[in-house]
């Protein structure tokens, strides 16, 4: 009967699921943000993308929120890229980018845009990039030396060795 009502107790208690407030910006969007696919190169992971002033005031201080998790632990951080040029007029367009090593961080998500010394977040719209140019795999060409002369057989009763 004890363990019975301490199972209820859990189950009761993982059921219960904490109310998250979206705290995200609210209003029309003030940017619009294309995100290319991450692209690899000798060990390291490039990501970046495009962003675009679609309001009609200057933005300025731009910079691009991403989390990154870990290899090793699973722990996520958060990095903030800057836009360049970080004062964005209306209907112009700047660009941002960050390197990372490969085997560092495993997976990276968008948090948003932020601008100002302050780093307020603003409302955006966001969409694909660039594609990831398609890899090539070099051919690897592997020569491997016979033994015995050429022109005579490997294994012969005369001449017996083992053959893999």
């Amino acid at each position: 009967g004890y363990m019975k009502s301490v199972h209820q107790r859990q189950v009761l208690e993982n059921q219960q699921q904490p109310v998250e407030v979206e705290t995200g910006p609210k209003g029309p969007p003030l940017a619009h943000v294309l995100i290319d696919e991450p692209t690899l190169d000798k060990g390291s992971t490039i990501v970046g993308g495009l962003v675009t002033n679609i309001s009609e005031r200057e933005l300025s201080n731009l910079s691009i929120a991403l989390e990154l998790h870990r290899r090793k632990d699973g722990r996520p951080e958060q990095k903030l890229v800057p836009v360049v040029p970080s004062n964005l007029q209306p209907k112009e367009e700047g660009s941002y980018s960050l390197k990372l090593s490969s085997s560092d961080y495993g997976s990276i998500k968008f948090l948003g845009v932020r601008v100002n010394a302050e780093s307020e977040a603003i409302a955006f719209t966001s969409g694909p990039g660039k594609k990831r140019a398609l890899e090539r795999i070099e051919p690897k060409v592997i020569v491997v030396k016979r033994p015995g002369k050429p022109g005579e057989f490997i294994n012969t009763p005369d001449n017996p060795t083992k053959v893999p």
